[in-house]
């Protein structure tokens, strides 16, 4: 059992009815986070914690290509979460999910992926001759393990926002770095005096 936290809200439009299992193999799209609380770190419909006793199904929203997880809590009841608010609050047990459902493509049937997390940029790579950085996202459903190296032009397309949150990020970390590297490892300071 692991600890999360219940949502108030857990509708959508154009849903799939529940799926068990079984599917096709698909192309690759890819989408923009899907809108609403899922770029935001904790969905605000949250409303305590409880500990989730099992995933039971599934469903998914064809028009958004998203799915919403059936989920057992361990006092019985029973509630439709965003797979985004659960990948945050409980990636292991998502991932187990879609492992016993021969994996999260075959079990849903969904050709558009969303961004879940960038993990790190890389430079532009000079045989190219391309001037565009490339980012490793981690998709939605998906471990980072799985994650793929995308064009900066794709994600300035499709995730604009986290990407900016992204690079935001790594320029305070870099200069926060360049401090550290300025004071290097001369002297230590000088202890002030003490007057007798």
């Amino acid at each position: 059992m692991a600890a999360a936290t219940r949502s108030k809200h857990h509708g959508a439009a154009h849903l799939q009815e529940p799926v068990e299992s079984k599917a096709s193999p698909i192309a690759g799209k890819v989408q923009s986070p899907p809108k609403g609380s899922a770029t935001q770190k904790i969905d605000p419909g949250f409303e305590k914690d409880v500990a989730i006793d099992e995933f039971i199904g599934h469903r998914v929203d064809t028009e958004n290509s998203t799915v919403d997880i059936k989920v057992k809590w361990q006092d019985g009841e029973t509630t439709w979460e965003s797979e985004w608010s659960l990948q945050e609050k409980v990636p292991v047990l998502v991932f187990k999910y879609w492992e016993k459902l021969d994996g999260r493509k075959a079990a849903t049937n969904l050709d558009t992926y969303h961004v879940f997390k960038i993990l790190k940029r890389a430079p532009p790579s000079d045989k190219s001759g391309n001037s565009q950085h490339m980012y490793q996202v981690q998709w939605v459903g998906y471990r980072p393990a799985e994650s793929t190296w995308e064009h900066e032009s794709k994600l300035r397309t499709i995730t604009p926002d986290m990407l900016e949150k992204f690079e935001t990020k790594q320029l305070a970390k870099g200069a926060s770095e360049k401090r550290k590297s300025m004071r290097g490892p001369g002297r230590p300071r000088k202890k002030p005096r003490v007057k007798d």
